[in-house]
């Protein structure tokens, strides 16, 4: 194990320094303090070295034949914000005590998207290692940030965890009823915009299970052609019992595989290009 000196000197450095409030309303104070590495000491410093093996490169999205589809990149639609808020009426405690109340009401709001932005970020990922490899130092999306920023929670059970309960088994039977009874023709399929309409102030026995389903499959773990997802019923049916499901993991290792897709995609049209 790694003991707390080791700790030490591999995060952080320790020294004195003048410090501030993290509000700006005092005079600076001189007393030790505790720096993150990698820090800069002077604005002479010679930048960090990358290392060779890594294998970055500058492109213009504009200049590639690549066109980026955001699947789990969902916009709210009306009716959506409408069965949150009607269901959080019934259901607050429970979204809280199975720990997605903020993930779920987050749902609500629109992000802009910055597909550029994306881009470089892109650009500076390592699938090696799981990491971006900006000029200063290596840094990542973490637990805690998937946490923090999307709400999901890090306790609970595994998400391929089962369902043993007979109530809850008969619940999940009536989901996969539900949808395949509209869409038997091969032609039509188990949209979630389809879904919401089956569902939204139909006073369905299973519409909490049916809301949480199309919730995971639209913002957590979303399909490319946007269907709700059967593979998730059990673990809707656990979070509408208020038992905690640790979401975080997985949604955390969903974005490095991605990253690292989208890396290698890149990477490849890169290649093609030069070959011509």
């Amino acid at each position: 194990m790694m003991n707390e000196q080791t700790l030490e000197n591999t995060l952080m450095e320790v020294r004195e320094n003048f410090m501030l409030s993290p509000a700006g309303d005092s005079e600076p104070t001189f007393r030790t303090a505790h720096f993150l590495k990698p820090i800069s000491n002077t604005i002479d410093e010679p930048s960090f070295e990358l290392n060779p093996s890594f294998s970055s490169f500058e492109f213009e999205p504009k200049e590639w034949p690549l066109k980026m589809h955001c699947n789990g990149w969902r916009q709210p639609q009306e009716k959506w914000v409408c069965w949150v808020d009607e269901l959080k009426q019934k259901y607050e405690s429970v979204w809280k005590k199975a720990g997605i109340f903020e993930a779920i009401m987050s749902t609500k709001c629109k992000v802009l998207r910055n597909k550029n932005l994306l881009f470089g970020v892109v650009e500076k990922w390592c699938s090696e290692t799981n990491t971006f490899v900006f000029s200063f130092g290596e840094a990542t999306i973490t637990l805690e940030d998937v946490m923090v920023l999307g709400g999901y929670p890090i306790l609970g059970e595994p998400v391929f965890a089962e369902i043993k309960d007979q109530e809850m088994k008969e619940v999940k039977k009536k989901l996969i009823l539900a949808r395949q009874e509209p869409w038997k023709t091969r032609k039509s399929k188990a949209s979630t915009s389809k879904w919401m309409d089956i569902f939204i102030n139909k006073g369905s026995e299973i519409e909490h299970e049916a809301f949480l389903a199309a919730w995971l499959s639209i913002f957590v773990f979303p399909h490319k052609i946007n269907l709700v997802k059967s593979s998730l019923f059990h673990i809707a049916i656990h979070l509408a019992r208020g038992n905690q499901f640790a979401l975080a993991p997985a949604v955390l290792a969903s974005l490095y595989k991605d990253l690292s897709l989208f890396k290698e995609t890149v990477v490849g049209l890169k290649k093609m290009f030069i070959g011509r």
